[in-house]
């Protein structure tokens, strides 16, 4: 009699990152490889590079007064989808590209790299070019009616966690933006359904870059929570998401596990420098976020 040998289940990401906490050395065939970064330089291989010169503010000014959306997902579908923010927005365009073509909704992107996803000035909001700052302005200005004339069944928000809020008056100040901008692009809309993207962490140094100089001790290029400022990023984002009546989506059981947050997943790189990821590494999130959208009636 033959016998029947269960399938061997498929490992989530979440053990995966937990496994990856324990590694020392740079894993072999690391994808992509810190020589490609280092050759063909990091941008091509984060979200970010799939941002078009008709859909780019920052290095296209003038659209900041008339904010226009790259397009991605089913493009011929009904249904809208946007997905706004600073860069870090960009870490997630491949994936939306990917989970919304199989659901078919059409997925609206606006980006403005450095400029913060909330609605408060750019001089007050965090690191940023200062010849930026008055376009990131106009850009939170005009943005509301571009979305709105979408009409977008939801609306996913996502911040870096470069813009720190130190103090309790700013990180009012940082909640109370994301408010204003959710109750801006949602006005006359009240059935659009807000979300709120998990920060993802951000590196101590160009994650590439150390582990080139660490390849026996990678660990020292990730973050350990209790070290850092990460743990208070994510109640931030739970404070944002209740104020803004938004639904949070945690993403640090992805990047982190056991108070670790590892700069590999395997043999997946998984930042391009401090806190882009890459294409590479977002795409084992598909399933993940497929699973979690279905459940939230997509």
């Amino acid at each position: 009699m033959l016998s029947v040998v269960a399938a061997a289940a498929t490992p989530t990401v979440e053990s995966r990152i937990l496994a990856s906490t324990k590694v020392n050395s740079i894993p072999s065939g690391l994808t992509p490889s810190l020589a490609d970064i280092h050759d063909k330089g990091y941008f091509g291989f984060t979200g970010g590079s799939m941002v078009r010169a008709n859909c780019d503010p920052y290095d296209y000014p003038e659209q900041a007064t008339k904010p226009v959306p790259c397009i991605f997902g089913d493009k011929t579908a009904t249904r809208t989808v946007v997905l706004w923010g600073d860069s870090n927005a960009g870490n997630w365009i491949p994936l939306f590209d990917s989970v919304f073509s199989t659901l078919k909704y059409k997925v609206a992107v606006f980006t403005f790299p450095g400029c913060s996803t909330p609605f408060v000035p750019a001089s007050k909001s965090g690191p940023f070019v200062s010849s930026k700052a008055a376009t990131c302005n106009t850009f939170h200005t005009k943005l509301a009616a571009e979305v709105r004339a979408l009409t977008p069944v939801a609306i996913f928000g996502v911040s870096g966690a470069a813009f720190l809020t130190k103090t309790l008056p700013l990180e009012q100040q940082w909640i109370a933006g994301w408010k204003s901008a959710f109750d801006a692009m949602t006005s006359g809309s009240p059935s659009t359904k807000r979300y709120v993207i998990g920060t993802s962490p951000i590196m101590p140094q160009d994650v590439p870059k150390c582990l080139a100089l660490r390849s026996k001790s990678i660990q020292l290029c990730g973050v350990t929570m209790a070290k850092s400022n990460y743990p208070n990023i994510i109640t931030r984002d739970g404070k944002v998401a209740t104020t803004s009546k938004a639904t949070l989506v945690p993403v640090s059981q992805w990047f982190c596990q056991n108070g670790i947050c590892p700069p590999v997943m395997g043999s997946i790189l998984i930042y391009a420098d401090l806190d882009h990821t890459t294409k590479t590494f977002v795409a084992e999130l598909v399933g993940p976020w497929l699973t979690y959208l279905r459940s939230k009636g997509f």
